[in-house]
């Protein structure tokens, strides 16, 4: 992984990023999906283990999935 993002920084997916929610089993299984309407910048958690091209953040009260090439540094404009 190229970015290096440590746990609680926040991470910049563009709009129409497609994101996942997996089994709480570990499995391979989505269990919702769904696509953001606006660009966000949201809590990185870390990898996902289970797809080592995942990443894991914080999104309407839970851990989603993401394409790790949607994931971009949440730079603050000051």
């Amino acid at each position: 992984m190229n970015k290096d993002f440590k746990k609680g920084d926040f991470v910049f997916l563009p709009a129409s990023t497609l994101i996942f929610k997996f089994k709480e089993d570990g499995g391979d299984w989505v269990e919702a999906s769904t696509s953001l309407d606006e660009p966000s910048y949201l809590p990185y958690i870390g990898r996902n283990n289970g797809n080592t091209s995942m990443c894991l953040v914080f999104f309407d009260g839970s851990i989603w999935s993401v394409p790790e090439k949607n994931v971009y540094e949440g730079v603050k404009c000051e």
